[in-house]
């Protein structure tokens, strides 16, 4: 009779039939072998009961040992492992399953709550429809190393209030790597997912698929990559760090009512025929795919109740799309967009067959901002979030008279029918000058990029003060003729070779109503090969701020102002 909390190591590979473990045991497998055929029905190998914890690994310093199921026909496969009532643990060893691995079931008892850690080995599923690891509800699955690879789905939280937490280690599926079920039914609500490191890669799937009704999936670590990287049909997603990734060639939502309807997007929002609440929370992490981020309605759902309403908050976080970083076009969510930094088109689109129940996009982060992106008012405001060269905001309307406003940086745009206006932000930061011809206005996060991008003749627009430092000469073609508009704002400057091409280089004006535009000395500065000329036609204050500008060179004008210019100098 073996005794609690025994360890037993085995002395050679063995076939034996199925074991019910009642006591506190380790089994060691030496660097042996256990194969097991036929597991008949609900029967597995071993079944860990009465509060048992049991444990099984493999301390042998070469080859580790392997539990294989070796039924011939599915049909007759079990589980090679189920947690009826206790606690069970996985080291360094590898369980071969025919068609299902671990089973942690349903916790019935109050004072017992059934799990399954896993430090480190292999579980894999041979089966199409196999599974290789299923939490049941009330249980928990933590994987902290290992690998778990399966033909079908690596883990499936199935059960209410069922817990999966991933600290590392890796998935690897054709399927789904971890999923959910979307019943509505209480057996299934209020699932919790965690994904703080590891990698979740599906060859054929969403890597994540999350149906579930009060779910919870928080990603704040690790690695997500699958044909869609994380698809939510019901319940939170909270995203705060790790690597999203959406390895589809193409984006497509497509309607199906009972499983994924997405590929391409690094993260799809689709509400399940369910109509169950849909909260989206990006403050962090890196989404990526044709797509970066879509919220569509591929089944069609016309409810607009509040219990079902799905919303979308990015505050922070990079999304990159390489048709679009953001594709809108469920008009009954809301689109809140306060931060982040977005690589390609934010695109929107409705129909006349759509409903709008008063959703809205809103990209912002003033306090109290009222303007909104919606299928009414057709607006979009833009205060922060930085946009690559790429980046456009677009809405295409199928009436071509829809007037549509977009504001950006305080700068109000009212376009008619299907438009794209660019937003030529560098990534990581906010815009500082704009240049407007008459193809529009585009926007850049330095001067000198406005400078390089201006064509002869064109107005740069100052929208922020700026600061050059030491190493900010900048460069203008000597061919190219362009004005200076500060605007109110104020340039900083340190070095002379930024000064001088500010004054010899540019033709400068106020458009501000109190002309407090300026450039300002942040340092003494001296002046050795050239001088300082303002053209005829310019305008500028220059403020000394208590520094000193000088040149070595006798008997010569610091600053020569031109006939018609008007200079003034402040701060002495």
């Amino acid at each position: 009779d073996i005794g609690n909390n025994e360890e037993i190591i085995l002395l050679a590979d063995t076939d034996d039939a199925g074991v019910t473990i009642k006591k506190n045991l380790t089994l060691n497998l030496n660097g042996h072998n256990i194969t097991k055929s036929p597991m008949i029905n609900a029967s597995g190998l071993f079944i860990v009961d009465e509060g048992a914890s049991f444990a099984i690994k493999d301390d042998s310093t070469s080859t580790k040992g392997t539990i294989t199921d070796t039924t011939n026909t599915v049909t007759d496969s079990s589980y090679v492992v189920v947690v009826s009532n206790g606690s069970f643990t996985l080291s360094d060893v590898t369980i071969n399953a025919r068609k299902y691995g671990v089973s942690v079931l349903a916790t019935t008892d109050d004072e017992t709550v059934n799990s399954f850690t896993m430090e480190s080995g292999t579980i894999s599923s041979a089966d199409s429809n196999g599974i290789a690891v299923d939490v049941e509800k009330g249980s928990s699955f933590t994987l902290n190393d290992g690998t778990i690879t399966s033909e079908n789905l690596g883990v499936g939280v199935f059960g209410q209030n069922a817990i999966f937490n991933m600290n590392g280690g890796s998935i690897t599926t054709d399927g789904f790597g971890i999923s959910t079920n979307g019943t509505n039914s209480e057996d299934y609500k209020g699932t919790k997912i965690n994904i703080s490191g590891g990698s979740v890669t599906s060859s054929g799937a969403p890597a994540i698929y999350n149906p579930a009704v009060d779910s919870t999936l928080t990603i704040s670590g690790g690695t997500i990559t699958g044909k869609t990287g994380v698809e939510v049909r019901a319940g939170t997603l909270n995203v705060t760090g790790g690597t999203i990734s959406g390895s589809g060639d193409s984006y497509s939502s497509t309607p199906n009512s009972n499983g994924s309807t997405s590929s391409g997007a690094g993260i799809a929002i689709a509400q399940h025929g369910t109509d169950q609440a849909i909260n989206v929370n990006i403050s962090g992490g890196e989404i990526s795919g044709n797509v970066g981020l879509s919220v569509t309605n591929p089944n069609q759902r016309t409810t607009t109740e509040e219990n079902s309403k799905i919303s979308v908050d990015i505050t922070s976080g990079s999304i990159t799309g390489t048709a679009a970083s953001v594709f809108y076009q469920d008009s009954r969510s809301d689109l809140d967009i306060d931060g982040g930094t977005f690589q390609g088109d934010i695109v929107s689109t409705y129909t006349s067959e759509e409903v709008s129940g008063g959703s809205s996009i809103s990209i912002s982060t003033e306090e109290n901002e009222t303007d909104a992106y919606s299928s009414e008012s057709n607006n979009i405001t833009i205060t922060n979030g930085a946009f690559s060269n790429s980046a456009n905001v677009q809405k295409y309307s199928s009436n071509n008279t829809t007037s549509t406003t977009v504001k950006i940086k305080g700068t109000e745009y009212t376009l008619t029918g299907n438009y794209s206006l660019d937003t030529s932000y560098d990534s990581n930061t906010d815009a500082v000058a704009s240049i407007t011809t008459d193809s529009g206005t585009v926007y850049y996060s330095t001067l000198q990029a406005a400078i390089t991008a201006a064509a002869t003749d064109n107005t740069i627009t100052l929208l922020d003060d700026i600061s050059l430092a030491d190493t900010d000469t900048l460069t203008i073609d000597n061919d190219k003729s362009l004005t200076l508009d500060f605007s109110g704002q104020n340039i900083s400057v340190s070095n002379a070779s930024a000064l001088t091409t500010l004054f010899n280089k540019l033709t400068t004006e106020d458009s501000s109503t109190n002309k407090t535009g300026s450039i300002k000395l942040s340092q003494d500065i001296a002046l050795t090969d050239t001088l300082l000329t303002l053209a005829g036609s310019s305008t500028l204050t220059l403020d000394l701020g208590g520094k000193t500008l000088s040149t070595a060179k006798q008997e010569s004008n610091l600053i020569t102002v031109s006939a018609g210019g008007n200079l003034t100098v402040t701060g002495n």
